[in-house]
């Protein structure tokens, strides 16, 4: 602590980039490549989540783990590491600009999950991967993928069929790819928080699927249960042995999910409340009225066919639990459809009918143009 180095602003990045500093945080301008308490603090943070020495220092092993490639999703020690370990890491005076540390199980912050069980995936590339991986391996390891989720958890993924609206859209990717998270060169992957259910594969690593890896090959398999992992709602693990951990060897094969990340699934199944429980709280909601949960409604119009994509990716934190005219008006189509009383209101009927099991494929409906979605796809 107390000097200087060219390499600190980059340092500062990789920190704030990876969930270790606060992105409000600036050195002086006099200060730029000063390695301060608050850097110090971060280094310590880090250290102590990768099970490291805990020095405060950059020494060799910190920078051995800093250089590896990872997934791109920024780990969270607010949730992964004790308030224990966070007083033996800052004392009891916490500077403004560390990330805070709380429980002991890795969930994204807000703990965001699906308000359904069933999923489905569809591969959406923008870009082809170099060393001629080719789609079929892909599918064959995210259907691979899919099956250790699906025999662990509640959840079912599946591939989706031709015309039906996926929950996720997973692909290959380079560079800027407009997601607002660059393809640079240690990150591997990366995956949105549940409902987003995009997860994206850096097309300018070398991937396999084969059981035996060279040396600079990365296992296309364990990425793709990592980065699922994410779309299902888990975080970054501490447990090196665990598929969500944060880092990955070259060479090196992950293909099961350890006992960390089993054990994140069951505390995720009995906390998790049920989408009919959801719904039971917004009973008699209509147009104009704010409730949580409100989301989830939305994602279930659109998963079956009352609401266009736009509806969604235009929501954000402010309105997504909003009941306004798109919603009022994706209910009254729903309504319609089942031959309710049309009302656009969360009335006792229309829960109840919501809260059924179904098929997964979206309703269509009859039209002067034929057969289509409700969200305007046409199909013969």
């Amino acid at each position: 602590m107390g000097q200087t180095a060219k390499g600190i602003p980059e340092l500062i990045r990789y920190l704030k980039r990876f969930g270790y500093l606060n992105k409000e945080y600036s050195p002086d301008d006099n200060n730029q490549e000063l390695y301060d308490e608050v850097l110090e603090s971060a280094v310590k943070l880090y250290q102590t989540f990768f099970k490291l020495n805990v020095t405060g220092k950059l020494d060799s092993e910190t920078i051995e783990v800093m250089a590896k490639v990872r997934c791109g999703v920024p780990d969270n020690p607010v949730q992964v590491l004790s308030k224990k370990k966070q007083e033996a890491i800052h004392g009891k005076q916490k500077h403004k600009y560390l990330i805070n540390i709380g429980a002991d199980y890795a969930f994204f912050p807000g703990s965001p999950k699906w308000g359904y069980f069933e999923l489905t995936y569809r591969i959406e590339s923008s870009a082809e991967p170099v060393g001629g991986f080719t789609v079929e391996e892909f599918e064959d390891a995210l259907g691979r993928a899919a099956i250790e989720w699906s025999d662990n958890s509640m959840f079912t993924i599946e591939e989706a069929a031709g015309g039906v609206e996926p929950s996720i859209r997973t692909g290959f990717h380079r560079g800027d790819h407009g997601d607002g998270f660059v393809f640079t060169n240690p990150t591997l992957a990366h995956a949105f928080a549940p409902s987003d259910g995009r997860m994206h594969f850096n097309a300018d690593k070398h991937w396999s699927i084969n059981d035996t890896l060279t040396r600079d090959q990365f296992d296309i398999v364990w990425t793709a249960i990592h980065e699922l992992g994410h779309v299902l709602g888990l975080d970054h693990s501490v447990d090196p042995n665990a598929v969500m951990f944060p880092t990955v060897d070259p060479g090196t094969t992950k293909r099961n999910l350890g006992g960390d990340d089993i054990q994140v699934l069951l505390n995720m199944s009995s906390n998790a409340q049920s989408f009919e429980e959801v719904l039971t709280s917004l009973q008699g909601m209509s147009k104009g009225q704010t409730a949580q949960g409100l989301h989830e409604v939305r994602q279930y119009l659109y998963r079956f066919g009352y609401l266009n994509e736009k509806d969604i990716t235009s929501l954000n934190d402010s309105n997504k639990d909003y009941f306004d005219d798109v919603l009022e008006s994706a209910l009254k189509r729903y309504q319609k459809y089942f031959g309710l009383n049309i009302s656009g209101n969360l009335d006792s009927a229309t829960i109840k009918l919501m809260a059924k099991p179904r098929c997964g494929v979206p309703d269509v409906m009859e039209s002067d143009a034929g057969k289509c979605y409700l969200s305007g796809k046409f199909v013969n």
